[in-house]
């Protein structure tokens, strides 16, 4: 079976020579330690974010946080304050218990 996947003939490519080997493996290391900037890497270190720029962040989203929550909080009070006056109004209508009638009298 391996005879199949040999090519049939039997030509090998040449070795390379000790010196051949040296270059290469110089060359290599002589790539691996050049600066990043003979690579054509960028070489600048990350620039540092102004103060206004991290301030004026924080602040936008405290103030959004607190306005969210101040819509929050008044939305359930409207609710609790509109259902609070609807069962008022019904049970004045009705003549609810604990209601004192036009004599005084329970």
């Amino acid at each position: 079976m391996d005879d199949e996947l040999k090519p049939k003939s039997s030509v090998e490519p040449p070795s390379p020579t000790e010196d051949e080997l040296v270059k290469a493996l110089m060359e290599i290391d002589e790539a691996s330690n050049r600066a990043p900037a003979a690579a054509g890497l960028p070489n600048d270190p990350p620039t540092q974010l102004s103060w206004i720029s991290t301030s004026a962040t924080i602040g936008i989203f405290s103030v959004t946080m607190l306005a969210a929550i101040g819509l929050l909080v008044w939305g359930i009070q409207r609710a609790v304050r509109g259902a609070l006056s609807s069962t008022a109004e019904s049970s004045e209508r009705t003549g609810g218990a604990g209601q004192l009638n036009r004599s005084g009298a329970v």
